[in-house]
C-alpha cells in the first residue's frame, strides 16, 4: 500500500535545522507509519547558504521569506528550527491553518495567538 505523502516546509537551516532534517529522514525507521515524509522547502535569511541545505538534505525548493513558505499549497506541515528569540513572527496564523495548541516556547510579552501545527 502507498503511503500517503507528507510534505514539510522547515523553516531554519543551521544546526536545528540539521537535527531536524535528519530526523525526518529516520523516523520511519524508529516509528513505523503510513505517512512518507518529503522534505518539500525549506527557508532561510541567506539564499546561498538555504540552496546549499536543500541540495544536501534533499528539500525541494527554497525560500528566504517564511510568509511565502507559510502561504504555499504544496505544504502540509510548518516545521520552526530556528533559536527561541527569533520565533515570534511564528505565533502568527497561517493562511489556511488551524490553530491546535500551545507553541513550545515560553510566551513573549504580547505573542498572540499561539500555535502548533500538527499533521
Amino acid at each position: 500500500m502507498a503511503k500517503k505523502q507528507l510534505r514539510v516546509g522547515l523553516i531554519g537551516y543551521s544546526f536545528m535545522g540539521r537535527a531536524h532534517s535528519n530526523a525526518f529522514h529516520q523516523v520511519n525507521h524508529f516509528f513505523p507509519s503510513s505517512y512518507e515524509i518529503v522534505p518539500q522547502a525549506v527557508c532561510g535569511r541567506d539564499e546561498a547558504k538555504v540552496k546549499e541545505f536543500a541540495d544536501r538534505w534533499g528539500y525541494k525548493s527554497t525560500e528566504t521569506d517564511w510568509k511565502k513558505l507559510i502561504a504555499r499549497d504544496d505544504i502540509d506541515v510548518i516545521d520552526i528550527a530556528t533559536p527561541s528569540p527569533t520565533r515570534h513572527w511564528s505565533r502568527l496564523p497561517s493562511p489556511g491553518r488551524i490553530p491546535t495548541g500551545d507553541a513550545s516556547s515560553p510566551p513573549l510579552a504580547n505573542p498572540g495567538p499561539r500555535l502548533t501545527v500538527t499533521a
